[in-house]
């Protein structure tokens, strides 16, 4: 099986056009989208005049078997996650004012302040909000927008060294999963992960070692970083990162 593997739109229909045309020439089998389709920021993202929440959606809808929520995705489809054992959301979280959350989250959460008024339509909006937060695939490979117990991405904590990710490894192993990949992290190329150690690789082609727990992927999204997306092939255990700037 080869499965191409997407992340981190955030809204951006023209870098999705061009990824999704790629990989229909990539021999793939399946395509999976780790979350954040919708939501952006104009001081990240210089993309605002294209920018198409709902076609990005849509493409995502059409093309992927396997889809999972992002954090923005949360937040615009107005949803609490349900992986997050970090901050206990009141039931009337999107009720209450942006002050009255900013108070009560303590700057643990991200509170999308600077994120774009995007115009959801219901077709979008239910379609989010009844997304998994994670997938575990047959062939053991498990997917999720960020890291048990912050499934979907949802906080301002990051869990950069191995010995942060032990939670996430624990519960990768009670899904019956050997190793996961997930987004979140914008990463240009990879962050792979090991019980003891990581290591950022570049852009290209890599073998999948029996060590490997966890694998950050790129983000789609173009900005100050090199954008793209990946293939893994289980067959040959190999995954391979595709840019698609420039």
């Amino acid at each position: 099986m080869r499965l191409a593997i997407i992340s981190d739109i955030h809204e951006d229909i023209v870098s999705l056009e061009k990824a999704l045309k790629k990989i229909d020439n990539s021999s793939v089998d399946e395509i999976a989208c780790l979350g954040d389709i919708v939501g952006f920021s104009e001081l990240y993202y210089p993309y605002s005049a294209s920018a198409n929440a709902n076609e990005c959606v849509r493409l995502v809808k059409e093309n992927c078997r396997f889809v999972v929520s992002g954090n923005h995705d949360n937040f615009h489809a107005k949803r609490t996650p349900q992986n997050n054992l970090l901050f206990k959301y009141p039931n009337n979280w999107y009720k209450l004012e942006q002050e009255e959350r900013n108070e009560l989250c303590s700057d643990i959460l991200w509170t999308y302040e600077d994120d774009n008024q995007t115009k959801l339509d219901s077709t979008s909006i239910y379609y989010l909000s009844k997304l998994p937060e994670y997938i575990c695939l047959e062939n053991g490979l498990f997917l999720s927008h960020y890291l048990f117990p912050d499934i979907t991405g949802d906080t301002r904590v990051f869990r950069p060294w191995p010995e942060q990710c032990r939670e996430h490894f624990a519960f990768v192993n009670e899904k019956d999963c050997n190793i996961s990949v997930s987004g979140h992290m914008h990463t240009e190329g990879f962050l792979f992960f090991s019980n003891k150690s990581r290591r950022y690789r570049k852009y290209g082609a890599y073998q999948i070692k029996e060590k490997h727990r966890h694998i950050f992927v790129p983000a789609l999204s173009s900005g100050k970083k090199k954008n793209g997306f990946c293939i893994i092939d289980f067959e040959n255990k190999r995954i391979e990162g595709i840019s698609i700037s420039g």
